[in-house]
């Protein structure tokens, strides 16, 4: 969690630069880490059947695309918003494995779930009050939301 944290922050800062580049560079990095870990273990296991590498191919993909979609997102908005809404992968986690898996979430997974669903709503929520004009009844309504 504190590495991730540390991955929006330098994300953030690294706004000028277009986020393909950088999502291609967390690529190569990645690919070179893989590498060194193989070497390091002796082991390096090649996938046996078609859906593996479906599989494998899928993931890859899946998280170039996630990491240019969250650079992008860094380039036009806060760090704090950001970094609340990607917390709801563990919703979307117990979605997917739920469907694809068939595993359904213990209670404790539920409400941690349920807990970081309100929250992301909230400070959702708190950015529309907070855009609200000065002299509007929401705004002044929900006041307590921007102290």
């Amino acid at each position: 969690m504190v590495f991730g944290t540390f991955i929006i922050v330098i994300l953030r800062s690294l706004r000028r630069i277009h986020f393909t580049l950088v999502a291609s560079f967390f690529g190569v990095v990645g690919l070179i880490e893989c590498c060194i870990y193989c070497l390091a273990i002796g082991r390096f296991d090649i996938p046996d059947s078609t859906w593996e590498w479906f599989l494998i191919t899928s993931i890859g993909i899946l998280t170039f695309f996630s990491q240019i979609l969250m650079t992008a997102a860094l380039k036009f908005e806060d760090a704090g918003p950001i970094a609340l809404v990607r917390t709801s992968d563990v919703v979307f986690a117990f979605v997917w494995q739920y469907i694809f898996l068939g595993v359904i979430p213990d209670v404790y997974s539920s409400t941690g779930a349920v807990i970081v669903c309100s929250g992301v709503a909230l400070i959702a929520f708190r950015k529309y009050v907070t855009n609200l004009p000065p002299k509007h009844r929401n705004r002044q309504k929900y006041s307590f939301l921007l102290k």
